[in-house]
């Protein structure tokens, strides 16, 4: 989904009153130095929150930044609607390097010179292109992360139908193909070759960002790459799972599937009553069914993730070597020096 920016109050536009009144009276919110924006345009929602404040904040840099700076990396990608990370910092790229420091006042700058190719525009927005975007974030965003961001990405480009699988995968093919050969052309990079095997399995049908995350783990632990929306017959009516393997069996087929669970099952009213009905349709074929949660893929838990999920199927091949290059590694404690 793409956002449009919401409408951002400079200082320098304002009479100094009004503004003063509506920062005291809480009316106006102020989102960085000489930029407000007003209070009920926020919401309830934490993410909604944070989405908007992202983008006032790039509207705010955009009306006062050089014509030659154009936003990009995270910043594009939450104006083009992907999947990333939360983040507050604006980035943006501009063929200059800055004057002092890289980072100043929310805003991180990019040092690159940009093809015309590179660069569109976005409800007024001199954004990095679909493809720019995805690559940049790709090549620096953790690994989980990097693949939910390229799954978006092929989503926006594709429009896929989960129940033509193979209508969608047609149009990704070439896309991915694309963005590949232009991330040769990049050259020498660190995280290229992290991107080179994420976007080979980039997926167009994934459908939230935590099921994108869930499926790196089992890629990066070397199993084979699951189907997304994997559609499961059962006697209340089809449904699609998340993504899900099919097992050797003999003459049955078996079936394992795993689930993520976003907030929004937890607040929809019903929601919980209609996936107990689903879940035990699913188990009645003799499916197996494992389910995951946004807590799951802190990095503090992701070793259990990758268990499950291998406990989950281990009929398949997994390989001797994990794919460590894409694996997501855990923090390392720094030793304390005694004192």
């Amino acid at each position: 989904m793409q956002w449009t920016p919401p409408a951002v109050m400079l200082s320098r536009d304002m009479n100094p009153r009004i503004l003063a009144r509506g920062h005291q009276d809480g009316s106006l919110l102020r989102i960085e130095h000489g930029a407000y924006l007003p209070r009920p345009v926020l919401g309830s929602d934490d993410w909604r929150r944070s989405e908007v404040l992202h983008l006032a904040r790039c509207r705010a840099d955009a009306t006062r930044l050089h014509r030659d700076i154009v936003l990009s990396h995270l910043s594009a990608a939450i104006v083009h609607g992907m999947w990333v990370p939360r983040t507050e910092a604006v980035h943006v790229t501009q063929p200059f390097r800055a004057g002092s420091s890289t980072r100043q006042d929310m805003l991180i700058r990019h040092h690159r010179q940009l093809r015309v190719e590179d660069v569109t525009d976005v409800d007024g927005l001199r954004v990095t292109s679909v493809d720019r975007t995805v690559l940049d974030c790709v090549t620096m965003l953790p690994v989980d992360w990097a693949l939910a961001t390229a799954d978006s990405a092929l989503r926006l480009l594709v429009d896929p139908d989960r129940a033509r699988p193979g209508e969608a995968e047609a149009r990704a093919a070439p896309v991915r193909a694309r963005w590949l050969a232009q991330l040769s052309e990049y050259g020498p990079r660190r995280g290229c070759r992290q991107a080179r095997v994420l976007l080979a399995h980039a997926d167009p049908l994934s459908e939230s960002p935590g099921e994108s995350r869930v499926r790196c783990l089992a890629i990066a632990e070397g199993l084979p790459a699951p189907t997304p929306q994997f559609l499961i017959e059962t006697a209340q009516g089809r449904y699609y799972a998340d993504f899900g393997w099919r097992l050797p069996a003999g003459s049955i087929e078996r079936v394992a599937i795993v689930e993520f669970d976003g907030q929004e099952k937890y607040t929809v009213p019903g929601a919980m009553d209609a996936q107990k009905i689903r879940e035990q349709a699913i188990l009645e074929t003799g499916a197996r069914v494992e389910r995951f949660v946004g807590n799951d893929l802190l990095l503090e838990n992701r070793h259990m993730v990758s268990r499950r999920l291998r406990d989950l199927v281990p009929e398949l091949p997994c390989n001797v070597q994990p794919v460590l290059h894409i694996r997501p590694q855990p923090a390392r404690n720094r030793r304390r020096r005694p004192s």
